[in-house]
């Protein structure tokens, strides 16, 4: 078994959960959780990334995106998710690493749980530019009421 593989079977195993070993030996493992799919990936050799692509179908203004870019900021936290734009498949996309030497059952839970929670603000922000456009709807013209 590869090192991934051994990483998410200890995922499963914290969270109670039960998999095929056919469907753990890929080059990356899926899991979707909510509203996101999150994909596990051994890169580089010996450290586990997670990953996941946010949903941006329309045009994202430079103000929403300073302000998704205002969570990659320096934290205490080991596994802060980092916040960046894949140009090959025109998404955004949200990811953390951490050395699989290191990876604990509770050490690949709170790195999930860092993605999952990031993800969903991140995301938030992201729609919340989607609905700001639809709001904003550009006069038509003046009209004067005479009394």
């Amino acid at each position: 078994m590869g090192n991934l593989t051994n990483c998410f079977q200890l995922l499963l195993k914290k969270v109670g959960l039960n998999a095929n070993a056919k469907d753990l030996n890929k080059e990356i493992i899926s899991l979707e959780i909510g509203n996101f799919t999150y994909h596990f990936k051994e890169f580089p050799k010996d450290h586990l990334i997670i990953y996941s692509l946010l949903d941006n179908e329309s045009k994202v203004s430079s103000d929403t995106q300073l302000n998704a870019l205002n969570e990659n900021h320096f934290s205490e936290q080991l596994v802060q998710p980092i916040f960046s734009y894949d140009q090959k498949n025109e998404k955004f996309i949200l990811w953390n690493r951490q050395s699989i030497q290191l990876i604990t059952e509770q050490t690949i839970l709170d790195q999930l749980e860092a993605m999952v929670s990031s993800t969903e603000a991140i995301q938030a922000k992201l729609n919340k530019n989607e609905t700001d456009e639809q709001l904003s709807v550009p006069p038509r013209g003046l009209h004067t009421i005479s009394g």
